[in-house]
């Protein structure tokens, strides 16, 4: 049968009311197909509700045509699920009913749950994407941890290039604006302490207040910070572009190990360099803290580096340099954490590059107040 026959053979479905002797008859008749209900579904629904509500009613569906799930479905429906008293039809047609007599038609209301079990849904949505998070951040250190292992047993695969790049990218170009934050936070800090020290006759306590603050707690802190946003950022972007390129995908094809070669010097690199940079960071807060206590309150160059070693116990620097390069790890595994989640999208990028920013703060933030609360007995006078 060619497409024009078939067009001409269409047959719309038709409702007619007969009175007999009986009472009223319902004849249907035409196609009662998805294709011939479309046009008049609205009105041939809203027919059949009326008069399916009169039970009495006889209804003849010898004359339909066609007849397929769709047409079988409305009656089925406008009759409650359930044959009217008096019904004809033809025994091609009892199969299709029979469909809907053994399942319930689909509906896709969902069921509105108790406020509390949506509420109880809402609270552990964050404490499952934490959890995963964890999980997959962990299982990253893991990897890490079994790459250096595995390349101290083999000292020749150490990609010695990839390391020493990242140590330039990091930080021989992040000198400049280490530098100047760390100059002006000495200044800045200085300067407040000898306003509030001079009320009470203590102004000499600057060099001591200014040396514990920056060698010990924000020298670390503040260098980690501007990493975060600098290089975590970088790292997260790269790994990231590297997916959308497929290129980790041919390394693994040419047998290179993305994590040896991709994941690894940033995360060594940035164990190097964050302690280096914290050293530069707390020189220049010394000497803008030195310079801002002379200008001041007239305190002497000599007096300010001199009672440094006394006020300051040496022990202090290792606490801030050993804060530094775990913050430099965290930050690192944490970069490659999110750029490894990114998807094959612009948006994606966008989202993950931002959430690694924070998270590494946020991770920053966290274990510099445990290390202070676990290490407040150690690094003060006497102690």
């Amino acid at each position: 049968m060619t497409a024009a026959n078939a067009a001409s053979d269409f047959q719309p479905p038709a409702i007619e009311t007969r009175e007999t002797d009986a009472g009223v008859a319902i004849h249907l008749s035409g196609d009662w197909t998805l294709r011939a209900l479309c046009p008049h579904l609205d009105e041939l629904r809203a027919r059949l509700t009326a008069l399916a509500r009169d039970d009495a009613h006889a209804w003849d569906l010898s004359a339909i045509h066609r007849l397929d799930n769709t047409g079988a479905l409305i009656l089925w429906k406008a009759w409650g699920r359930t044959f009217p008293s008096s019904v004809a039809l033809r025994d091609s047609h009892r199969p299709v009913f029979a469909n809907w007599e053994t399942r319930q038609p689909p509906h896709f209301d969902e069921p509105r749950r108790p406020p509390s079990e949506r509420a109880l849904a809402t609270l552990a949505r964050p404490a499952r994407a934490a959890h995963h998070h964890a999980r997959d951040w962990l299982a990253l250190l893991a990897r890490f941890l079994r790459d250096v292992a595995d390349l101290l047993a083999h000292p020749r695969r150490i990609p010695w290039r990839e390391i020493s790049a990242i140590i330039h990218l990091t930080g021989v170009r992040a000198l400049p604006i280490t530098g100047i934050l760390g100059l002006l936070f000495g200044v800045v800090l200085a300067y407040q302490a000898a306003i509030h020290l001079q009320a009470f006759g203590a102004d000499t306590f600057v060099s001591e207040m200014v040396g514990f603050t920056m060698v010990r707690e924000m020298g670390p802190s503040m260098t980690a910070i501007i990493l975060a946003g600098r290089s975590g950022s970088a790292i997260t972007a790269q790994i990231g572009v590297m997916r959308l390129t497929q290129e980790l995908d041919a390394m693994k094809v040419m047998g290179i190990s993305s994590s040896q070669r991709i994941l690894l010097p940033r995360i060594i690199g940035l164990t190097i360099v964050l302690p280096l940079l914290s050293i530069w960071v707390m020189l220049l807060s010394l000497s803008g803290g030195a310079l801002t206590a002379h200008l001041a309150i007239g305190l002497d160059y000599t007096h300010f580096f001199s009672t440094l070693p006394t006020a300051l116990p040496l022990v202090n620097l290792w606490i801030g340099l050993a804060k530094a390069a775990l913050f430099g790890a965290a930050i690192a595994i944490t970069a490659c954490h999110f750029g490894l989640r990114i998807e094959p999208n612009t948006r994606s990028l966008a989202a993950e590059t931002t959430r690694s920013v924070v998270a590494g703060i946020a991770l920053v933030i966290i274990i510099n107040a445990s290390a202070t609360v676990v290490l407040q007995n150690i690094g003060f006078k006497g102690v």
